[in-house]
Formats: C-alpha cells, structure tokens, sequence
C-alpha cells in the first residue's frame, strides 16, 4: 500500500521514485501515487541517492528497473477514460488488455460470459493494485538475485 501512497503522516512513499525523478529533473508533484515531503529527513540529495542506487546495481551486475518505476508513477497518474500508452510501453505492455483489466470485470457463470464495466473507484483501486502487484514483484526478484 506504501508504494501507492499509503505512506504515514510526514512520511514518503519508496524513496526509488523521489530519487529517480530528482535525478531526471522532474517533480514528484506530478505524480499523484507520491505523497508525503518531497524533501529527505536526512538532508541527503534524493538525486545523488539515485546515482548512489546506480553504482549498486552496477556493482551488483543488475540493471536498474526504470521501466517497473516509470509503469508504476505512469499508472498511478491514471484517471478512468484516460490513456495508458505511456504506462504501457513501459513495459512493453499491450493497452488494450491493460484497459480491460481494470475498467472491467468478467465473470463465468454456466458457460456464459458476463463483462460489466467497473464504478471509477474500482477502477482506481484496481490500478492501485497493479501498482503494488509490479513493484512488489520486481522487488522480491531483485532481493531473489542479490542474494543468489
């Protein structure tokens, strides 16, 4: 929930999006998953953080996963009826079947197929969950390939 701005009073969600958009020269208020202070409590620069995170995953022989961070700060600027081309190339996604998987929802009953079209908060809370289901996973699988 963090990574979708479920983070505590006076707190920011993952510092992975502040640093790489400082170090793009982009504001994190334009993005509306990012809450809390855009400043660090510990005064360190969020764009030498970002370099920092750079020389991590290069020692580590991995690359860093701007594609996963781009999806998730694209889709969390995501409003129903709005596009998903620029969350979508990200990674490589078809915008169709994103479109689909959260503006609808289908259901099987006796060998019939019901589609009905979500409510906007549903639709919202749906993408709120593909953020997290994404991060999460790239998460684990950078964690899995660190420690292996």
């Amino acid at each position: 929930a963090r990574a979708v701005g479920g983070a505590g009073e006076g707190e920011r969600n993952f510092n992975v999006f502040y640093e790489y958009l400082s170090a793009l020269g982009r504001s994190a208020d334009d993005y509306a998953i990012l809450s809390g202070p855009r400043g660090r409590r510990d005064g360190v620069s969020d764009a030498d953080m970002h370099a920092r995170c750079l020389e991590g995953c290069s020692r580590l022989g991995l690359d860093f996963p701007r594609d996963v961070v781009e999806f998730c700060l694209e889709v969390g600027n995501w409003r129903p009826g709005g596009s998903l081309a620029d969350a979508c190339s990200s990674l490589g996604v078809d915008e169709a079947t994103m479109a689909a998987a959260l503006t609808k929802r289908t259901i099987n009953v006796q060998g019939e197929r019901f589609t009905r079209e979500l409510e906007p908060a549903e639709q919202l809370r749906k993408a709120a969950g593909v953020i997290m289901a994404v991060y999460s996973s790239c998460f684990t699988d950078l964690v899995f390939r660190i420690n292996s």
